[in-house]
């Protein structure tokens, strides 16, 4: 992610090389929530990458799809798991981003 957050920051790339690198994390994201779907093992696995996944939530390339089904029907996680960092994280998103 930290490679996506510089390249899209730096005016020197190309809007295509840009809008390619988005298109490549997008897809990430899209494999990862397939990983997670209806799997309680790959959600609890790719849990311990959500500092990773909320870093940068103002670019919108799929990580919100992804933690709600990292937390879909998984009741351990969001029994034990979701704090109010978290929380806070989606509420800030909401509030500066717009996203619902």
């Amino acid at each position: 992610m930290y490679h996506f957050h510089e390249l899209i920051l730096q005016d020197k790339f190309k809007e295509e090389k840009k809008a390619l690198m988005i298109e490549v994390f997008s897809h990430a994201f899209e494999f990862l929530r397939n990983f997670a779907f209806e799997n309680e093992e790959n959600q609890n696995i790719l849990f311990k990458w959500m500092s990773l996944f909320t870093q940068y939530l103002k670019y919108d390339l799929g990580q919100v799809e992804l933690i709600c089904e990292i937390f879909r029907d998984n009741s351990t996680l969001l029994i034990h798991h979701v704090n109010k960092k978290l929380i806070e994280q989606f509420v800030h998103l909401i509030d500066n981003e717009g996203r619902q």
